[in-house]
């Protein structure tokens, strides 16, 4: 088993790995770590724009003081939703926020590499001295939202992850516990994520809800942007 730990694909182009060096201004598409993932950086607030009730959340949680968790944060503001409406709207809102940015994060640093990042090399190393020489099984294990792993898998592989069994097929297991950017589940069916559905605002929180209690996701493409049908598995969702 290798386990990938939240914040692997920061660090997963070998020739930008300089992080003393590193700005919002020279990698603006550097897949964050979870405290920069309010950043003032352009796409970040295109994507607040698209999702502007996101705005007052994004505006708390920029430049968190020393030692403050964002994942602890976000768990109060959950909290505080069960007594604020208006906050539960936000939060939703927030949820569309993170999965758009990672989404676009993870394909444009992928992109400038030409998909030439360390996750490639390293599963070529395994699947030459581990799987082949040894025969065996190898099982994956990913904290990383965004598809970077994902796509060097399907490299090795020389098949697509096309669905959700893809995911599970041997040799390669690759798990994702918390999720991913490009997984979602409907209410009542499971589908990918071509399809487009219109609801209001409200009715959009509740059926957020609905399907991230669902049992299981399904990869697909990305949706228009103003789709409800897509979700992102943040630990705080649960409480």
């Amino acid at each position: 088993m290798i386990v990938f730990g939240a914040g692997a694909s920061y660090d997963s182009v070998r020739s930008r790995r300089d992080l003393g060096n590193f700005s919002i201004y020279s990698y603006p598409f550097r897949p964050p770590l979870a405290d920069q993932l309010f950043d003032n950086r352009g796409y970040f607030n295109e994507a607040l724009n698209l999702y502007p009730e996101a705005r007052s959340i994004a505006q708390r949680l920029r430049d968190l003081p020393a030692g403050a968790s964002l994942e602890d944060r976000l768990s109060g503001f959950l909290k505080e939703s069960e007594t604020y409406e208006p906050l539960r709207r936000q939060l939703t809102a927030v949820r569309f926020y993170l999965q758009r940015v990672l989404w676009e994060c993870g394909r444009k640093w992928g992109e400038e590499a030409s998909w030439t990042t360390n996750y490639l090399g390293l599963l070529h190393q395994i699947d030459r001295f581990w799987r082949h020489a040894r025969q065996q099984n190898v099982c994956l294990v990913s904290f990383n939202y965004d598809f970077m792993l994902d796509k060097a898998l399907e490299a090795v592989i020389e098949r697509p992850l096309a669905s959700f069994e893809d995911y599970i097929r041997p040799p390669y297991w690759l798990i994702k516990p918390h999720g991913s950017v490009n997984w979602r589940a409907e209410s009542g069916a499971l589908s990918n994520m071509g399809s487009k559905a219109s609801t209001t605002r409200l009715s959009l929180g509740s059926m957020t809800w609905q399907l991230l209690r669902g049992s299981r996701c399904f990869k697909g493409q990305q949706p228009d942007p103003h789709t409800s049908h897509f979700c992102q598995r943040w630990r705080f969702l649960f409480g």
